[in-house]
């Protein structure tokens, strides 16, 4: 027993180390990216490259190695007649897929321990969305520093009870009766769990500040700076076609 805990905590380190080492390396740096069509400026991946896929199958959620496969295809805001930029990403897997990962430890591919309630809007029709994992109760809220003011700002925040951290900031406005965020955007949260495996939560959140724009960024709490809980990893903006 204590030479499998001694061998679980090397393995721990080692995938540590790896972060640690990706983030100062542009090539081994994480990458994220979603299915579906983009501007081809907003794509950087290769057809045929191996990328990691984190996908719900039934009531799980696996990460596994897949193969994505990016075409191209006319842009109809861009290109001219007969153009062909925009590039169409995807996989031969016929299910959800929620992200696909660059750049991250084979270690952590398998069953993923997940979150349920997702995708879920901030604030959407509660205040906050309560999360409990691993023994700690999480908190997401977007609060505002005016609530009564016609604009004010808003701070998405993450907590456990002890330690809260700011994971976004937007002009917040009122409308009808109803907060807005910066220009008619959504924030949402789109997927809560343990891909790294350490027991403690990692988000995956929409971080949009426009209603034409997505903005999937992608948080580790095995990368968390001192008085944080999660850190942010990787980003992958687009704007509508």
């Amino acid at each position: 027993m204590d030479q499998l805990l001694h061998a679980l905590k090397i393995i721990i380190t080692i995938s540590f180390l790896y972060f640690l080492t990706s983030i100062g390396d542009p090539s081994k740096q994480i990458e994220i990216m979603d299915v579906g069509d983009f501007h081809g400026d907003e794509v950087s991946a290769i057809d045929g490259e191996e990328w990691f896929m984190l996908f719900k199958k039934g009531n799980k959620v696996l990460l596994q190695k897949t193969t994505i496969k990016v075409d191209l295809f006319g842009d109809l805001i861009i290109d001219n007649p007969g153009e062909k930029t925009g590039k169409k990403v995807s996989t031969e897997s016929t299910n959800e897929v929620i992200l696909l990962l660059k750049n991250i430890p084979t270690s952590y591919s398998g069953e993923i321990e997940t979150i349920t309630k997702w995708p879920m809007p901030l604030p959407g029709d509660a205040t906050s969305i309560k999360m409990k994992y691993g023994g700690n109760n999480y908190t997401l809220e977007m609060q505002i520093e005016q609530p009564d003011a016609a604009e004010s700002t808003a701070r998405l925040t993450f907590s456990d009870g002890k330690n809260k951290q700011v994971l976004s900031e937007y002009r917040s406005y009122m409308e009808n009766g109803i907060y807005g965020f910066g220009d008619d955007a959504a924030p949402t949260l789109i997927w809560a769990g343990d891909i790294d495996g350490d027991k403690q939560l990692d988000l995956l959140l929409d971080l949009t500040n426009h209603y034409n724009v997505s903005e999937l960024t992608l948080f580790l709490s095995s990368t968390a700076a001192k008085g944080e809980l999660a850190g942010k990893i990787a980003a992958f903006r687009t704007a509508g076609c």
